[in-house]
């Protein structure tokens, strides 16, 4: 659980980068491999630093499966201070982390909006001071990527933290173990593993459906709207060949009539 909390911290700190470097291109090191590997590899140190110490029995601390939680919990403490670290590092760390990192993407997406829309009335406006449509082009699409794969881990973050939060809520009113094993107790800590099973499926059907969604888009643009407007494009040159023809006719007409 540890672990997956932290993949999750590192899915929102690297979705976080994504999108400040879809607008800030000098800043590609962000989601370099080595930055995100750098990710991956620190929810895992995190993850094993927490366990060590109960695990090698230090300052008193023992790890083992506990009848009064009925899991694999502390058997024994000898620290209130890392009990607490414990706590802290175990649910309050991520939970908080994942969450400002979303709301700073959310309102990066929010500015960078604004910031679209202005540029689009400039380019109406004053088209010599506007983007290029290639480079417009361009990051928008970037832009939309970043933000679709952003929105897949949120909601895969957010499922999590549906099925984790009422057992850990659960917990801390009912320590007791009479408490714990009551249906609602077992049914919340089988909520809390199904989701931690589910998340990945969760997460890798969302990024399929996203690309099928995006890919038939595409396929609708580039087979059905591109030729329509193409040959709306040859409509109007037509006409406008014809306006040019029947112009000039009527204009040697009337040059020959006055020269009779």
């Amino acid at each position: 659980m540890t672990f997956c909390a932290y993949a999750h911290t590192s899915i929102g700190i690297n979705r976080m980068f994504a999108i400040i470097t879809a607008e800030h291109r000098h800043m590609r090191f962000l989601t370099s491999r080595p930055t995100t590997a750098c990710l991956i590899l620190l929810s895992w140190v995190i993850s094993g630093v927490t366990y060590i110490v109960p695990l090698l029995s230090l300052y008193g601390e023992d790890f083992g499966y506990s009848k009064r939680t009925l899991k694999c919990s502390f058997s024994s403490h000898g620290s209130a201070v890392y009990v607490i670290a414990f706590k802290i590092i175990y649910a309050v760390l991520p939970f908080v982390t994942v969450l400002l990192c979303y709301l700073i993407i959310l309102s990066l997406i929010l500015k960078s909006k604004r910031r679209m829309f202005y540029s689009m009335r400039v380019n109406v406006i004053i088209p010599e001071r506007s983007i290029q449509p290639v480079e417009l082009v361009r990051q928008t699409r970037k832009k939309k990527a970043e933000i679709r794969v952003t929105t897949v881990a949120f909601v895969s973050w957010l499922v999590l933290m549906l099925c984790f939060v009422p057992s850990g809520v659960h917990g801390l009113f009912f320590q007791s173990m009479t408490g714990l094993q009551t249906k609602l107790g077992q049914s919340l800590t089988i909520l809390l593993w199904f989701g931690c099973a589910i998340n990945p499926i969760l997460y890798a059907f969302l990024n399929t459906y996203k690309i099928k969604r995006t890919t038939g888009k595409g396929w609708c643009i580039q087979h059905v709207c591109v030729p329509a407007m193409n040959r709306k494009r040859r409509g109007t040159a037509i006409s406008m060949q014809l306006d040019t023809f029947c112009t000039d006719h009527d204009a040697g007409r009337k040059h020959i009539e006055t020269a009779m």
